[in-house]
């Protein structure tokens, strides 16, 4: 009987220690381990990127107004130089013309959006607006303005070397200004429509930043002044150029 007992006690003891055993060798414990992948470096003109700027922040250029008046009577043209920094560009590009001060459309500062549609060839266009406020209500010469402007563009990237390149791009542009007020003695409405040839130096700052360095040159195609009631006051044509420096990143 004791020997019985023995026994079944042997037999479980064994077949538990061989049972853990066989636990013990098909567990298996395993560890992964992640690491974080950085983002792909995007290069400028890349297909598929988008490139964000800021054109024509500051620089210097010349400027060409030319009107000239319905109805006869000579040709009004006037040359003028100028260098600007950011805001202050409205104020430097204010004008003479036809004895009212006019803002200079082509000069201002503008913010770009342009999208690679394949390796190097962009599509896009900038846009802009001002407001220039008079210096009092009997202040005929500087009248308070406001307008805007759209460019339609296209650009091709030509890749330099390591971190530069050269954009050039042609631009269609529209802009429409108001001089004065409804409660003037004259108020005025311009539009504008001119082509621009610009070639910006691309210079990388960091990886997907950099300034960009641009010579232009806007050609006028037409141009038209009208007051109050549509009454054509006469043809006004801009032509400028210069130098300016912007700003791109792109993603």
């Amino acid at each position: 009987m004791n020997t019985r007992v023995a026994s079944a006690i042997a037999c479980i003891a064994a077949s538990t220690a061989a049972s853990t055993g066989y636990a013990q060798k098909t567990t298996v414990i395993t560890e992964t381990t992640t690491t974080d992948t950085p983002a792909p470096h995007v290069a400028f003109g890349q297909a598929g990127s988008l490139a964000i700027s800021a054109d024509r922040l500051t620089g210097f250029g010349w400027s060409q107004y030319k009107l000239a008046p319905t109805g006869g009577g000579p040709d009004i043209t006037l040359n003028t130089t100028q260098v600007s920094l950011l805001s202050s560009m409205v104020v430097a590009n204010a004008t003479l013309v036809n004895g009212i001060k006019v803002v200079n459309p082509l000069a201002m500062p503008r913010a770009g959006l342009d999208y690679f549609v394949t390796e190097n060839l962009s599509i896009g266009g900038a846009a802009t607006g001002w407001y220039f406020a008079s210096s009092g209500d009997g202040d005929t010469l500087n009248p308070r303005q406001v307008g805007f402007a759209v460019l339609p563009r296209l650009g091709y990237a030509f890749q330099l070397g390591d971190g530069i390149a050269l954009w050039p791009r042609i631009s269609a542009d529209i802009a429409y200004a108001v001089i004065g007020k409804n409660t003037d003695p004259v108020q005025l409405k311009g539009l504008l429509f001119s082509l621009t040839f610009g070639v910006p130096l691309v210079i990388n700052l960091s990886k997907q930043f950099a300034m960009t360095l641009t010579p232009s040159f806007d050609f006028p195609l037409l141009g038209e002044l009208t007051k109050q009631g549509g009454a054509d006051v006469g043809k006004l044509l801009m032509m400028n150029a210069g130098a300016t420096l912007g700003i791109v990143g792109w993603l």
